[in-house]
């Protein structure tokens, strides 16, 4: 079957350590980018439905974090939503998030802890204890009142500020 979208990925890479605040700043990154994305390019520009966001920190074979961001879209608007992802990513290196948004996530976070407490993630467990390591996931409770937005702001400035960054553009044959 025939498309007549283009399908766009966007990666950002960078060495971190894997840990477990490491892995919570991800996750703020990860909620602000999608949440400022929303705006910018589905409301703003109209480019797109949805706009996802998601990032994987990873321990082997080296410690790394990737921000991955996909949109299917008009093929003749790539290139200007690409330059709007690559705005948004700057702009949170450079000025850092909004006490608004941090106070957003940490509420919406918070409130998956809690409802979460008796279900546990059974694919990490299950992943972590082969491997025999601790899951990430699981102290994120601890840090979360710790969260600053200078934190965020340093972190995502050291992992946007490496230029390691691929992009994806699957367009459609006519």
């Amino acid at each position: 079957m025939l498309s007549s979208k283009a399908s766009v990925n966007r990666i950002y890479h960078a060495p971190v350590e894997y840990n477990t605040k490491n892995n919570l700043m991800a996750k703020f990154i990860t909620y602000i980018l999608r949440e400022r994305y929303m705006k910018s390019i589905r409301e703003e520009k109209g480019g797109t439905y949805y706009v996802g966001v998601t990032s994987d920190l990873l321990r082997y074979p080296n410690p790394s974090l990737s921000f991955s961001i996909d949109f299917d879209t008009d093929p003749a608007l790539v290139d200007e939503l690409l330059e709007v992802v690559q705005l948004e990513v700057d702009k949170l290196a450079e000025q850092g998030p909004h006490e608004r948004e941090m106070r957003e996530i940490t509420l919406y976070l918070e409130k998956v802890y809690s409802e979460n407490k008796a279900k546990p993630e059974w694919i990490s467990l299950i992943t972590n204890s082969i491997l025999g390591e601790e899951s990430v996931i699981f102290g994120e409770k601890d840090y979360l009142d710790k969260m600053n937005i200078k934190e965020i702001h340093d972190f995502a400035r050291s992992v946007f500020s490496t230029g390691n960054r691929m992009t994806f553009v699957f367009e459609p044959v006519l």
